[in-house]
């Protein structure tokens, strides 16, 4: 063996908290727990236990030179997105405090802000959360820590143009309008707002975006029509669920793999951005929860003495959106009926407003 490859194979690795790094940073019952929950592809989740793991990872990270560490992931684009913080934090009386501890690894970036691009922040209406993901070693690169982290992202609402002033008001930040739904892992379209000309702008890298008609023909700019999402990053169908996977997860009429039937309605600009227009069904969103109106519906005409029932979206005047049902049939008490329909749905699409008409 020459002395290039004898190099190679020292330096191998040797910047990987690898098992053997493992054994020698962390204690003997801390080395086995870590390892349990790496072998079962668990998450950890006990703060005690990830304070150990933590200061033994910072341990190791120090004395290989690092002085930053940072939440590492690789979305779709192909890029990482990445954010650095320092091990040491200066105090106001000349003094440093060693910051890592085992939030950093349970659970951690509570806004869900790092832009897919690879270090843009967004940090309003994002919501979600990174945590480490323990099945992949940590490393370090260019003198930080990198911790793989698994992204873990909550959906918001669609921006309107009010929102876009308020925050226009506030600051001179960049503002990038991100359109996806859970069932293409999220992001698909982003646009940079200019203005409070708003759209969804244009795909992210291996996706596919097809507007169609209803006979699953290709629409004209300007026309709106139903958003289907192709790419690598469309799911395979819903669990335990075969006959609406097979309504809405279709082969690609297009090219290859899959087809999403997004159910959302939009058009192609001429500069081809694509502008979202609302739903093609009753399913609605507020505070980034989708709702369908046919379900809360079904819910309250199952209760007994309520024939019919109609249930909408409405505002108040702090503009907050409500849930508005309106039935005929037996009056009941509000409580009551919260109490009926809760056995069968989620209290987010609990109606905040009832309303009983005699006929």
């Amino acid at each position: 063996m020459n002395e290039r490859s004898t190099e190679v194979l020292n330096n191998y690795a040797s910047r990987v908290f690898n098992d053997g790094a493992m054994r020698r940073y962390l204690p003997g019952d801390t080395y086995k727990q870590l390892k349990k929950i790496i072998d079962q592809g668990r998450p950890m989740q006990d703060p005690a236990l990830a304070d150990i793991v933590a200061n033994g990872l910072k341990r190791w990270a120090l004395d290989q030179g690092a002085t930053h560490y940072t939440h590492w992931f690789q979305p779709l684009t192909g890029s990482t997105a990445e954010k650095h913080d320092s091990f040491i934090n200066p105090q106001n009386d000349g003094t440093i405090i060693m910051s890592f501890s085992g939030k950093e690894l349970i659970r951690g970036e509570g806004d869900a802000s790092s832009f897919p691009n690879g270090g843009l922040r967004v940090t309003f209406e994002a919501r979600g959360y990174t945590a480490w993901d323990p099945t992949s070693y940590a490393f370090i690169k260019d003198d930080s820590l990198c911790i793989p982290t698994i992204f873990c992202s909550f959906g918001g609402e669609a921006l309107d143009t009010a929102l876009v002033s308020e925050l226009k008001n506030v600051t001179d930040a960049e503002i990038y309008n991100i359109y996806g739904p859970t069932e293409a892992t999220v992001w698909v379209t982003y646009a940079k707002i200019d203005s409070e000309n708003i759209t969804i702008g244009k795909p992210m890298a291996n996706t596919q975006i097809y507007i169609v008609d209803k006979y699953m023909k290709l629409v004209p700019v300007g026309v709106t029509g139903e958003l289907c999402i192709a790419g690598y990053n469309v799911g395979q169908g819903y669990l335990n669920n075969p006959e609406l996977t097979a309504e809405k997860f279709i082969d690609n009429p297009f090219g290859e793999g899959k087809l999403y039937k997004t159910g959302d309605l939009a058009y192609w600009r001429e500069d081809r951005n694509i502008v979202f227009i609302g739903r093609n069904d009753f399913q609605v969103k507020i505070r980034g929860l989708r709702i369908e109106l046919g379900e809360i519906e079904s819910a309250l005409q199952s209760v007994a003495g309520i024939d019919r029932a109609v249930v909408v979206v409405r505002k108040d005047k702090e503009d907050r959106q409500l849930i508005c049902a309106f039935y005929t049939g037996q009056e009941k008490s509000a409580k009551e009926l919260r109490e009926e329909i809760g056995r069968s749905l989620p209290r987010y699409m609990l109606p905040h407003i009832r309303r009983y008409f005699h006929l």
